[in-house]
């Protein structure tokens, strides 16, 4: 009798569960339905205009303040986004620190930032559009003693806007399990490219048809959690913490994205050497398909010293329009430690003449300008 009662309980809770999903409606009207394929969209040869500028909102949850559970997926989609878009040569990403220095709490994770605040700093930044992420991790259904639905681990809410209107220009809406957020959120920015008209060349293309997160819900989930404990300052010993995670990557060396995101967790930690060893990493995998990791593994070499490392890559570098004035900066920091100032600084002069808000440039030629001028 208690058997038939628990089976009872146990199938109306099944029943109340199942229920609930199927009464359950998003709140954000004009989903997406079909998912655009890159096979349909033929390949630029080149791409030769200005970019498009993008500015990429810092991904929240619809409770506030994101609770630790959930910064591991926050912080994995973000990354995501990032490392997508960086690699894309019609594509013009605000860099973090701008960002940082335009809204400061960008990078505290404590509260929601209004949109308009958003809006207002990618203004200044001549920003074209921003893409708004909001999601969580359904931990009833994933973690707790229920686990019927496996396919709706992720609430997914993502849109495009403009910064002179609210009205967003395109809205994505979804449900799915962990091992499915890298194909999800790359079907997600197949549909900006879409909507926004962006238009990829062969490099890109291969570059987006290469799955970069991976499959196994358990072992993405863990590389977040690495992310959201260096960023909740849970780590105290830097070096043994390192070494897991490239313990990780070994075992997991389909997940290109905790390459990219771990070499950004090792330079906030200082430990350049450890963030050149993990975008070199990307250069084996991806090669000429994601030429930015050449210059990321140039910055990190030069900053931990080893200009030995800094001429081979550069050497091999591919020559990307879009990056020119990275590339030329390498070499004018190379120059630099090599003592040929005059030449380094006339590079980062060359630069500023067709980029006068090169930040990087204009500091690295007031500098030296001033030590080869007093000599």
């Amino acid at each position: 009798m208690r058997k038939s009662i628990c089976g009872l309980l146990v199938l109306g809770l099944y029943s109340a569960v199942i229920f609930a999903q199927a009464t359950w409606t998003s709140p954000f009207l004009n989903t997406s339905t079909d998912e655009p394929s890159l096979s349909k969209r033929p390949a630029i040869s080149s791409f030769t205009g200005t970019p498009t500028r993008i500015l990429i909102t810092r991904p929240v949850t619809k409770y506030g303040n994101a609770p630790l559970e959930d910064k591991w997926l926050l912080l994995l989609c973000e990354y995501y986004l990032y490392f997508r878009l960086r690699g894309i040569e019609a594509v013009s990403v605000v860099p973090q620190d701008a960002l940082v220095e335009l809204v400061p709490e960008y990078m505290e994770y404590k509260m929601p930032i209004p949109i308009e605040k958003y809006g207002a700093a990618a203004k200044k930044v001549s920003a074209d559009y921003l893409i708004y992420i909001q999601c969580e991790y359904n931990r009833l259904l994933s973690e707790g003693q229920i686990s019927l639905r496996k396919d709706t681990d992720i609430n997914f809410f993502g849109k495009i806007v403009s910064p002179s209107s609210d009205k967003p220009l395109f809205v994505d809406a979804k449900q799915f399990s962990v091992d499915k957020l890298g194909m999800r959120l790359d079907m997600f920015l197949n549909q900006v490219f879409e909507v926004l008209n962006i238009g990829l060349t062969e490099k890109n293309r291969n570059f987006m048809e290469t799955a970069v997160m991976g499959s196994n819900g358990k072992k993405i989930k863990k590389l977040g959690e690495y992310l959201a404990a260096a960023y909740a300052s849970e780590v105290t010993e830097w070096s043994p913490f390192i070494k897991k995670y490239k313990r990780l990557m070994r075992r997991n060396a389909d997940m290109l994205i905790g390459y990219y995101a771990g070499a950004h967790m090792c330079e906030m930690a200082g430990k350049y050497l450890d963030a050149a060893h993990l975008f070199h990493s990307l250069i084996d995998a991806l090669d000429m398909s994601y030429p930015r990791a050449f210059v990321e593994t140039c910055r990190y070499y030069r900053l931990s010293g080893k200009f030995d490392q800094v001429e081979k890559i550069i050497g091999a570098m591919p020559t990307v329009e879009h990056l020119k004035h990275d590339v030329t900066m390498e070499k004018a920091f190379l120059l630099e430690s090599k003592g040929e100032v005059r030449k380094a600084a006339d590079m980062a002069l060359d630069v500023l003449k067709e980029d006068k808000n090169n930040k990087r440039a204009r500091e690295f030629y007031k500098q030296n300008t001033y030590e080869y001028v007093s000599e």
